[in-house]
């Protein structure tokens, strides 16, 4: 058998669900990742060619991961970027 709730007990409700989403609106600005820059045109360490791509990015320490798109190289290495 389910419990019909009373309207305070749905009130209480509706304000516990209003105080959570308040407080996730306030935490977002803190979760937000820092901006950084950084070069487009990267060239490889190992074979000096500029055609390389960007793998992924770590936002937390600024480092932008990246491979060289030679066939013969595909060397992995990461560039620093800088504040924004």
């Amino acid at each position: 058998m389910s419990k019909k709730k009373t309207k305070t007990e749905q009130e209480i409700e509706v304000q516990v669900r209003e105080e959570i989403t308040e407080q996730k609106k306030q935490d977002e600005p803190e979760k937000q990742q820092k901006k950084w820059a950084f070069p487009t045109v990267s060239k490889c360490p190992r074979c000096g060619t500029t055609e390389t791509k960007a793998t992924h990015t770590d936002g937390k320490t600024g480092t932008q991961y990246r491979q060289c798109q030679r066939a013969i190289c595909r060397y992995n290495y990461s560039v620093k970027g800088t504040k924004v």
